[in-house]
Formats: C-alpha cells, structure tokens, sequence
C-alpha cells in the first residue's frame, strides 16, 4: 500500500467514524445528516471507477472486483468493464 493510499484510508475511516458515531444532538435537522452522507456517496461513486481500474491493472480478476464491490463478476464487469 502506497503513503497516499494509507493516509486516504485513515481519512476515510476517521470519516465514517464521525458521521456514524454522531448522535441526533450532533445535527441540526435529520436532513442534515442525509446531506452529509449523500455527499460521502457521491464521492466513493466518483472515486470507484478509479479503484476498479487500478485493482484490474494490479491482475485481479472481474469475479475478485465482484466480491470487493459485493455484486457478482458479471454486474462489475457490465458496470466497469470499459475503464
């Protein structure tokens, strides 16, 4: 694992660590709380096909990228097949 990735996965984990261990009194309103993880969904979506591409390049096959992304080999494929 690269620095970047190391320090990319600690962000993350700290990320989720704090939207998930917040409780109700942390948000003004429970739209609030939506916003904020819609806009962690939108990102991971933007950054996947990158790590797709970056795990095939690495040799992992369509069903490896399958079990990470938790659909079957062909949904991956179908889905990021032309990265």
């Amino acid at each position: 694992m690269t620095k970047t990735e190391n320090l990319l996965g600690k962000k993350i984990d700290a990320l989720i660590d704090l939207v998930t261990g917040l409780d109700d009194d942390h948000y003004a309103t429970a739209a609030d709380r939506v916003q904020v993880l819609r806009m962690i969904a939108e990102t991971a979506d933007a950054a996947l096909p990158q790590a797709v591409k970056l795990l095939r390049a690495q040799g992992a096959s369509w069903e490896v990228v399958g079990h990470y992304l938790g659909v079957s080999r062909q949904s991956a494929h179908e889905r990021f097949g032309a990265l």
